[in-house]
């Protein structure tokens, strides 16, 4: 019996040679033990584009905007909001 490599984790299986299972996330098979692949977090810009909300929790790319008389957030062209004294129809100011 010759001397193998001690194989602790997916990285270490392949580097040996070892088959890859076409799996998500990928196996790898070495000594009687299988290995699977570590799948890490979406990196920062992976993340969907428009996610960007204010210090209120508004989310402007969508057109809300914090309205203080109503504590929330609003979209001026849909709801009147005071502190604005603008109220928009089909998308202009009246």
């Amino acid at each position: 019996m010759g001397c193998q490599p001690k194989i602790t984790n997916f990285q270490e299986c392949i580097a040996e040679g070892n088959p890859v299972m076409e799996s998500y996330p990928r196996k790898c098979r070495a000594n009687d033990k299988t290995f699977v692949e570590v799948i890490g977090e979406p990196v920062e810009h992976d993340k969907p584009i428009g996610g960007e909300r204010d210090e209120h929790g508004c989310l402007g790319p969508a057109g809300y905007q914090w309205c203080p008389s109503k504590q929330k957030c609003v979209r001026m062209w849909e709801e009147y909001c005071e502190e604005y004294k603008i109220q928009y129809k089909g998308g202009k100011p009246e």
